[in-house]
């Protein structure tokens, strides 16, 4: 089983990026907090995360640095080899679903945030709150 649950916030703007044959792809990196930490430290993982198509866009055009995002997804581990003949390896979290959370300002206690989330497969604008 290959499942990826996590809640953090942007490090900075998603990078939009539209390949060759036509499709929307996202990257975008959040820091998620680690759950435990020495007193008075707060730890946090810095993780990749991938969106392609219309889950990409929604993330392009609704997220940006500092805010909060939850999402479930799937680890997809990468290797090429750049012209160079460099060897490169990336690992990354390929998002399935994503939920909005509210913005810095609004969820400055996570754990206490109420959101709602939508799958992406089916999303259209129309189904924003706003």
């Amino acid at each position: 089983m290959n499942s990826v649950n996590l809640m953090g916030r942007l490090v900075r703007d998603p990078e939009p990026y539209m390949t060759e044959n036509g499709i929307y792809r996202v990257k975008f990196r959040i820091a998620v907090n680690r759950t435990f930490a020495k007193e008075g430290q707060q730890n946090a993982d810095f993780i990749n995360c991938v969106a392609w198509r219309k889950t990409g866009e929604i993330i392009a055009k609704y997220f940006k640095k500092g805010d909060m995002i939850a999402i479930i997804g799937e680890l997809h581990s990468n290797s090429w080899t750049d012209d160079e003949g460099a060897s490169h390896f990336s690992t990354d979290v390929l998002i399935k679903r994503l939920f909005f959370t509210g913005s810095k300002s609004e969820t400055e206690n996570p754990e206490e945030t109420e959101f709602s989330g939508w799958d992406t497969e089916d999303f259209t604008e129309d189904d924003l709150p706003f």
